[in-house]
């Protein structure tokens, strides 16, 4: 039988925080297998733990027998490499469990990897965090549905403002802020929409600062007010 092939990963949002966890499975001759789900509120550790033993679980019941994991968690494959002892109460626990799992396999190997080989798993577990869970039942990239929707700020501070009371000057800037924080939202899988934001909102600021103008921004209402 070909290697089954395990990418996992686990995170918390202020560690300890909100938590969740990603991983893929992928089979010869079988659509890779996407999985995640939210923990509850802990530590990075125990998000990535919780992660192997839901990708573990999985493995074994779809029948695999030969499997590699492969996690940018070094702590965790040194200590299930036996490289590492497991000192954390709260860890010891989920280690048992993990070795547990690890037996049911004739053959597994834990592999260290860089977070940018690690990718998919990396967006998966932040995927959960924003609020768009497959759960541990698994799903082909195909059937995963879209992330959660990036906030969008200039409705947000719409919002708060009231159209009349903004700015063309304001206007572009919210605007920028928006476009800013899509960019980084979708080109940094590890950032939350609302780290994104923040970063944005500084990058915006600094630019004004630097005296950088922005272009000028006319309402579509206001340049046609005859609506043709």
């Amino acid at each position: 039988m070909a290697t089954c092939i395990i990418h996992i990963d686990g995170g918390s949002r202020g560690n300890p925080g909100p938590a969740a966890f990603g991983f893929v499975i992928k089979r010869e001759g079988h659509p890779d297998l996407l999985a995640n789900g939210m923990i509850g509120r802990t530590t990075n550790n125990v998000a990535e733990y919780t992660g192997l033993i839901e990708a573990l679980k999985k493995a074994a019941e779809l029948g695999e027998s030969d499997v590699l994991v492969r996690s940018d968690s070094e702590l965790l494959v040194k200590q299930m490499n036996g490289i590492y002892r497991v000192k954390q109460p709260h860890l010891i626990s989920l280690y048992q469990e993990a070795c547990s799992l690890a037996e049911r396999f004739d053959r597994i190997r834990f592999v260290h990897v860089y977070r940018e080989q690690n990718t998919l798993a990396d967006r998966l577990c932040n995927d959960a965090l924003d609020g768009t869970i497959l759960g541990t039942g698994g799903a082909s990239e195909q059937e995963r549905p879209p992330a959660a929707p990036l906030p969008k700020l200039k409705d947000a501070l719409a919002a708060k403002t009231g159209p009349a009371k903004r700015s063309a000057k304001k206007a572009a800037a919210v605007d920028a802020a928006a476009a800013i924080a899509e960019v980084i939202h979708s080109h940094s899988p590890g950032r939350s929409a609302e780290e994104a934001e923040q970063l944005a909102q500084r990058i915006v600021t600094r630019l004004a600062q630097l005296g950088v103008k922005l272009p000028a921004h006319t309402p579509a209402e206001a340049s046609n007010p005859q609506g043709t």
